[in-house]
């Protein structure tokens, strides 16, 4: 299984619980994506999306299991995966489910979920 990684909206100099209620799930495995119609800042649908809120806002990244991420390390590590693993989990909806209709590959070639999973 794979791991799940977060946004959190940082406003606060000193971060603490209260500042993970804008908590917004980024993806699985660096590979596979959710997309949001809404979210702290704005709709997001692409890998693209990601990078410019990452560029433009104060976001804290971290994982299931509390671990806190530094953004441009993620972004690196997302960029360094094989084009092949980032539409695996869309191959494997088209292949096992015959139709993708909550899913998508973006601009990118990354693997995109438009409903809620974990």
């Amino acid at each position: 299984m794979g791991t799940n990684y977060y946004a959190i909206q940082s406003g606060c100099p000193s971060p603490c619980e209260h500042c993970t209620i804008d908590e917004v799930h980024i993806g699985k495995s660096l590979v596979m994506f959710e997309a949001h119609e809404t979210s702290p800042w704005g709709a997001i649908y692409s890998w693209s999306d990601w990078k410019r809120i990452f560029a433009t806002q104060q976001v804290r990244i971290r994982d299931e299991y509390g671990q806190s991420h530094d953004v441009d390390d993620f972004v690196r590590r997302v960029e360094a995966t094989h084009p092949e693993h980032r539409r695996r989990q869309y191959d494997w909806v088209i292949t096992h489910l015959g139709t993708a209709v909550d899913d998508y590959l973006d601009s990118d070639g990354f693997s995109w979920c438009r409903r809620e999973f974990s």
